[in-house]
């Protein structure tokens, strides 16, 4: 039902039926409309918001399309999940990630916790543009979020680097609603990876001088 609805540009919804009596009657010709029943609408009192959660797994390097940094991997994910929204729209979320690997032959893949955003709400732009002004491991005000979310990561592997095979960084994404004052969720998407494998080059260690103030 409506596969192609953008739940980030329409967040909220009303139903409405009618009944109508004499409408197939006959096929060919139409019947005119002046020998068709029909009732009243009946609407829904309250808007309704939809609230999805996407439990399938999500790879980035199939959305962003082959081996590249860190950074456009993110840039070019997040540019995809709000297409059909304008850049200069704001809007919020909340972020974890974690990092997983499979341990020897085993299925069994442990997550370690790397980052949690709090709610943030920011324009479009300011969240996925990639800037100029940023420094892997360095925190910058003026940056986008997916450079400081890049910094945030490699900052964390370089303290401790990654381990095990077939090691992904994992987020958890929860998109909020940004036409209500309170944290209103629309979708949660629970399973979204992005493989170690297609991350590259490898960022630099981040900058000593900022870790020792």
């Amino acid at each position: 039902m409506l596969p192609d609805l953008n739940i980030v540009v329409n967040q909220n919804a009303c139903l409405y039926s009618y009944i109508t009596r004499n409408e197939e009657l006959i096929d060919v010709p139409p019947l005119s409309e002046a020998y068709v029943y029909q009732t009243g609408e009946k609407r829904m009192a309250l808007l309704l918001k939809p609230y999805l959660v996407r439990t399938e797994r999500i790879e980035i390097a199939e959305v962003s399309g082959g081996v590249m940094p860190l950074e456009e991997h993110l840039s070019t994910f997040f540019k995809a999940l709000f297409a059909g929204c304008e850049p200069n729209n704001t809007q919020k979320i909340q972020l974890e990630s974690l990092y997983s690997y499979r341990i020897s032959q085993r299925s069994f893949r442990p997550s370690l916790p790397i980052t949690l955003l709090p709610p943030l709400e920011m324009e479009l732009t300011k969240l996925y543009d990639i800037s100029n002004n940023w420094i892997i491991g360095r925190y910058n005000t003026n940056a986008s979020m997916v450079c400081n979310l890049t910094s945030r990561l490699w900052r964390a592997f370089s303290e401790y680097p990654p381990s095990g095979d077939e090691g992904s960084i994992d987020f958890k994404l929860t998109i909020m609603s940004n036409r209500t004052s309170d944290d209103v969720r629309l979708v949660d998407f629970q399973a979204v990876t992005l493989g170690i494998r297609h991350v590259d080059p490898s960022p630099l260690l981040y900058d000593e001088d900022y870790h020792n103030r």
